[in-house]
């Protein structure tokens, strides 16, 4: 589930405007675009301290807004599996991430929760205090992946529409035949609307992480097709894609065993990279491609290739 997880967080972050549009297309209309929204992922760990979990993922994001230049809001999103994970339920966790950082920061708090399982359809969308003529009620925007319209997410010109696509269908995709195919084309299809190379390369990882394949034959065949379509690309952009850089090295050994298990090798190292750039630990790293701490480490002092 880690993985998973992990691969949520990646994608929020890649694709963040993006996401916005999606879920909360009326904040994504209204906000600054002029200061850049920050992601508070040191802020989010002193304000989860406490606070029984249950398998989530969640994020903290400061959104600017147009009013003036301390004018922003911050933007909670929880991304919950089963619903009734957990030890205390979902719509009380809500509200004890609300209030600790209502109490931190006294701004206003749009908060975000996706569902990703079937179940998530029976999760209410507030939670409510009453007693004695005192009451109180904070209601969240709640978005189950169940309830959303298949030929809907496929047609949307939005890529994260795709991510959520992937994330709903995972449970009917059980065999690694059915992921790679499911993959493929939804890669074809980012490449047909000519979406730029760093969405396609973060819509990719986000597969990886949700629909991983486990067949190592399965894994061959998938880079494979990626190689090809990748090797469509006239002039590379700024940040070189895992299926080049595998197609580059394979491309001097081809056919022998050796070129196959260096490019499976090149492709981890540039996973593990790619991560460490974008801030992620060590144990981060690990959870997400299974590698410990140590090998993680050992990875990203490895000198680059010439």
């Amino acid at each position: 589930m880690a993985r998973q997880d992990q691969a949520w967080k990646n994608a929020i972050q890649a694709l963040f405007p993006h996401a916005l549009e999606f879920f909360l297309p009326s904040l994504e209309a209204h906000r600054d675009r002029t200061r850049p929204f920050e992601f508070l992922e040191q802020e989010l760990r002193a304000v989860s301290r406490g606070v029984r979990r249950g398998g989530v993922v969640d994020a903290l994001v400061k959104v600017p807004l147009p009013e003036g230049e301390d004018s922003w809001l911050l933007l909670h999103v929880e991304i919950q599996g089963r619903a009734a994970s957990g030890e205390i339920p979902f719509p009380e966790r809500m509200f004890s991430y609300a209030a600790r950082i209502w109490d931190r920061y006294h701004r206003r708090i749009t908060a975000l929760a996706v569902l990703t399982e079937p179940d998530g359809t029976r999760v209410p969308d507030r939670f409510v205090l009453e007693a004695y003529g005192t009451e109180l009620a904070y209601r969240y925007n709640l978005r189950p992946l169940a309830r959303e319209d298949e030929g809907a997410l496929l047609a949307s010109t939005n890529p994260f529409a795709l991510a959520v696509l992937a994330a709903k269908k995972r449970p009917d995709l059980r065999t690694d035949a059915q992921r790679r195919q499911f993959t493929l084309d939804l890669l074809r299809l980012m490449r047909s609307r000519k979406r730029p190379q760093e969405e396609r390369w973060a819509l990719c990882l986000f597969l990886e992480g949700v629909l991983p394949l486990r067949n190592s034959s399965e894994q061959e065949l998938y880079w494979r097709e990626v190689e090809k379509m990748e090797a469509k690309e006239e002039e590379p952009m700024q940040q070189i894609s895992v299926a080049e850089k595998i197609a580059r090295r394979r491309g001097r050994q081809e056919g022998k065993q050796e070129g196959r298990q260096e490019g499976r090798l090149d492709h981890q190292l540039f996973l593990v990279r790619r991560l460490a750039s974008r801030g992620h630990t060590p144990e981060e790293i690990g959870d997400l491609m299974d590698l410990s701490p140590e090998a993680v480490r050992a990875l990203l002092e490895t000198p680059p290739n010439p």
